[in-house]
């Protein structure tokens, strides 16, 4: 072995020594003991109110703009534009407020208690049927089966505020779950999140690999790049980016 570092110049214990410091900066899980009864605050989004604003918005934008077409003798397409859009977005800063809540977090040994808008919730570890954590395109959420089949959500939006606290949530809760599974050496199942479904990575490959054959078809053509085929992939790096993240967490 030492004569494999002199015969590719380097140093042995400056070799070792660059390896454990490049461990030493890898990101690491908390351990258990400095999780217990640590504070969490931050800011779900109620799905239930989020969801009735938005096909209410959507709705109003739709016949906003018909609505104004149909008047194009009083109304150019500049003001129909600027009132089809402009007055859902303002009804959506104005009620932004409502759809979040605030949340208040502490993770035990043997479970979780949540506080939300004031009503607090106790999941016991024990009673876990299952669980997924999921991030993606600025939203974490988490979804938590019990055993009695009542579900338990919680979802935030980096559009509605800051998501790094629910984050640091969710992952510390996921090592207090598994550190409790093998405690006491009970099944409680991991749901895969979407980019972890091992049909994924060869789908993207697949998909990928179409665009990239259907660019060379059309270059050498002659007819150059198609610049309607930018708004197609700006998808698929959303997809890839999503793929990678979910990669990377797994990982650390």
């Amino acid at each position: 072995m030492s004569d494999l570092y002199t015969h590719i110049g380097v140093d042995k214990s400056d070799f070792v020594r660059h390896i454990n410091e490049l461990a030493a900066s890898l990101p690491k899980k908390p351990k258990i003991k400095e999780i217990i009864m640590k504070e969490y605050n931050f800011q779900s989004v109620n799905q239930r109110k989020a969801l009735i604003l938005f096909v209410f918005l959507f709705a109003l934008f739709f016949a906003l703009i018909f609505g104004m077409i149909s008047l194009k003798n009083i109304f150019n397409i500049y003001v129909t534009m600027i009132f089809s859009f402009g007055i859902p977005i303002s009804i959506f800063l104005l009620n932004k407020k409502r759809i979040k809540e605030n949340c208040n977090a502490k993770i035990s040994e043997k479970n979780t208690e949540i506080e939300k808008e004031g009503k607090i919730h106790i999941i016991n570890f024990e009673e876990i049927r299952s669980y997924k954590i999921e991030t993606y395109n600025n939203s974490t959420g988490l979804n938590i089966k019990l055993k009695n089949n009542e579900k338990f959500c919680l979802n935030t939006n980096s559009n509605f505020g800051d998501t790094k606290n629910f984050e640091n949530y969710c992952s510390d809760l996921e090592t207090a779950i598994e550190s409790y599974k093998k405690t006491h050496l009970i099944e409680i199942e991991r749901v895969k999140t979407f980019f972890e479904k091992t049909w994924v990575f060869p789908f993207l490959i697949i998909l990928t690999l179409i665009i990239i054959v259907f660019v060379i078809i059309i270059i050498s053509k002659g007819k150059g790049f198609p610049t309607s085929l930018i708004s197609a992939l700006a998808p698929l790096l959303i997809l890839w980016s999503g793929y990678f993240n979910a990669k990377n967490k797994k990982n650390n």
